[in-house]
Formats: structure tokens, C-alpha cells, sequence
């Protein structure tokens, strides 16, 4: 799986992460591996509001 081993790595550890998933409870099933998850996309998302989803993302870590 690409995010845990994204967590592995010194560079990856508190990497901020947005995931794109279909699945609706994907967060749910390994906690610890999605601490530093700072949002989900579900699919199918809307292209035309996907950069502002980001953006919120993003602002809300800081």
C-alpha cells in the first residue's frame, strides 16, 4: 500500500496527504495510518470544485 509505506519514510512521515476513494468509510479502518489524512475526495468528485477542496485542505492544517 503507498501510503504506508509513504509513512515509513523520514520524508513521508508528516507528509500531508488528501485521499481520492470511492469508499466512504476507507479512514475508519486503519487509524494510526491516516493521522496525518488532512481530507478525502470522494468519487466521483465535481473537477470544477476539486482545486478549492484542496485549498481548504490545506488551510486548515495551518
Amino acid at each position: 500500500m503507498f501510503l504506508e509505506e509513504l509513512r515509513k519514510s523520514p520524508e513521508g512521515h508528516s507528509l500531508p496527504v488528501v485521499l481520492l476513494t470511492g469508499s466512504s468509510n476507507l479512514t475508519e479502518s486503519i487509524p494510526s495510518l491516516y493521522a496525518n489524512v488532512v481530507g478525502t475526495i470522494l468519487k466521483p468528485f465535481d473537477p470544477i470544485l476539486f482545486s478549492e477542496q484542496i485549498t481548504e485542505f490545506i488551510a486548515s492544517r495551518n
